[in-house]
């Protein structure tokens, strides 16, 4: 693949032009998908287009020192294979997540150090702010995905080893954009330390920023209010009552909404890699009038959605079960169905914690459950509360989660909110079903279908060449091409490409835009 856009990208090579940066993401999805647009762009003039290489922590590496000392080194080296490949169409190197300044990263661990002791609480820690830059989430959900642990403990030197590279980039991304001023930055999510904080500087600096981590749309525009990848939803009410032909949009969503209940795994879901519906033989205690906790995976990004209550999803459980024992209410858990493999050691604490606590196994279906005759749902921000809506059962949840239009869903913004919704669930079992029916396709049709038929080609095009880089080698190009030229020959993708590449020509008049000086 490296060779194919480097023939294409062969007379765009130069450095002249404004600049854009592009996320060097090791994963041969965004490398297809990246290369691509640059490609695309490069057919209308040239511009100059640099890398953003963001490799920084590994998994598990703070085990022990040898192994933290390994990995630290195997950064020096293994990156290096995706530098070589990223710059078949982004030839020069603008930054570096771990460029080393011995002076300035003293300097840098003088003040992280400060933050970390200031630090006494989990509340603390999500207010984090360095130099105008909020970063108290990165920082969080870093540390739990890296660690990995489902609770950060503010006492453990790795996260003060996290708050120190936070603070050292900062100060190299502000550096780079003060020096290259780059018009545009392509970037695959804005979760954790190596993806937010270059976002949020781009951002502050007035740069124009596009995301391609969501499953809903093809690319979304980041900004000041809104800098998070997920699709934003607070205004999916208002815009479908401005739609013509309603009653066939809601006959559309339920088509498909029907297909995703018979076990196809949903493309717009296409990260899970096994349906919550697939038809298995698993068989279920009785769960009449039961309340069911569908459980996240304990590592992945509690904050990837705004207005998150809690600080991880440890504490949520921990407070929704005291709470449910509390009212001596009929509950059961269960597991997330694509959770990866160290949520067991969480969930056999949890056990430990409550030995009461009645597990569903994670094969059992939704549809079982339903058929069961379950009575609510509670989730943090899960698609399964417009899921269970769509056969007339309520659910609880406390972030600003896709369904935050819709009734079907009660949302708390407080702890003690959410205390009071975990209390009304006995109540909630008295809700209009055909209303919650009702809003449930709408709500599927404005999250997944509310597209052109071009938008919707191109959407299916990205899960087909997110499919096949998952199956077929990076340098086994051939087959990956196909599905790169059905990129190619989308109105779409051509339409959004030029608006990029016209972003670059009316601002190519760098001094055009005012650069955020950041005050220590």
């Amino acid at each position: 693949m490296a060779d194919f856009f480097r023939i294409k990208n062969s007379a765009n090579s130069c450095a002249s032009g404004a600049t854009i940066l592009i996320q060097n993401v090791e994963d041969p999805y965004y490398f297809c998908l990246f290369g691509s647009i640059i490609t695309e762009m490069s057919r209308y003039g040239n511009f100059r287009v640099e890398q953003y290489i963001s490799r920084s922590f590994h998994v598990n590496e703070s085990k022990n020192f040898i192994r933290f000392t390994l990995f630290r080194a195997s950064n020096l080296v293994l990156g290096s294979k995706w530098v070589n490949a990223y710059k078949s169409f982004a030839p020069f190197i603008g930054f570096k997540f771990l460029k080393f300044n011995l002076i300035f990263d003293f300097l840098d661990a003088v003040l992280a150090l400060k933050s970390y002791r200031l630090i006494k609480s989990h509340d603390e820690l999500l207010a984090l702010n360095i130099k105008n830059v909020y970063v108290g989430d990165l920082v969080n959900d870093t540390y739990l995905r890296f660690k990995p642990s489902p609770r950060v403990t503010l006492s453990d030197l790795y996260l003060l080893f996290i708050i120190w590279h936070a603070y050292r980039v900062i100060r190299s991304t502000q550096k780079y954009f003060l020096r290259a001023r780059p018009i545009l930055f392509l970037t695959s999510y804005s979760t954790y330390l190596q993806h937010g904080i270059a976002v949020r500087v781009a951002l502050l600096n007035q740069v124009q920023v596009r995301s391609f981590g969501n499953y809903q749309q093809f690319s979304k525009r980041l900004t000041i209010d809104d800098f998070y990848h997920t699709k934003n939803p607070t205004s999916y009410r208002l815009d479908f009552e401005l739609l013509n032909d309603k009653e066939n949009c809601l006959k559309l969503a339920e088509d498909s909404f029907k297909r995703k209940i018979a076990g196809e795994v949903d493309p717009h879901f296409s990260y899970m890699k096994n349906s919550a519906y697939t038809i298995t033989e698993q068989g279920i205690p009785s769960v009449r009038g039961a309340s069911i906790i569908f459980l996240h995976d304990f590592f992945d990004s509690p904050h990837v959605y705004p207005g998150m209550v809690f600080h991880d999803f440890w504490e949520w459980i921990c407070f929704t079960i005291d709470s449910l024992d509390s009212l001596n209410l009929s509950y059961f858990v269960k597991p997330h169905p694509n959770q990866i493999g160290l949520n067991d050691e969480v969930l056999a604490a949890l056990i430990r914690k409550y030995p009461h606590l009645k597990f569903i196994s994670p094969k059992v279906t939704n549809t079982q459950l339903i058929e069961g005759g379950i009575v609510s749902a509670i989730t943090v921000y899960g698609s399964v509360a417009h899921e269970m809506a769509y056969f007339g059962i309520p659910s609880i949840a406390c972030a600003r989660h896709p369904h935050i239009a819709y009734s079907f869903c009660r949302t708390a913004n407080t702890k003690e909110g959410y205390r009071k919704l975990i209390h009304s669930l006995k109540t909630m079992q008295n809700l209009d079903e055909s209303k919650m029916r009702n809003e449930s396709l709408e709500f599927y049709f404005m999250h997944n279908l509310n597209l052109k038929t071009s938008e919707s080609d191109l959407m299916l095009a990205t899960h087909n060449l997110r499919s096949a880089c998952s199956r077929v080698p990076l340098d086994d190009g051939h087959e990956l091409v196909d599905f790169v030229m059905k990129l190619y020959s989308n109105d779409s993708f051509k339409e959004t490409c030029k608006v990029l590449f016209n972003l670059t020509s009316e601002n190519s008049t760098l001094n055009k835009i005012n650069y955020h000086v950041f005050l220590d």
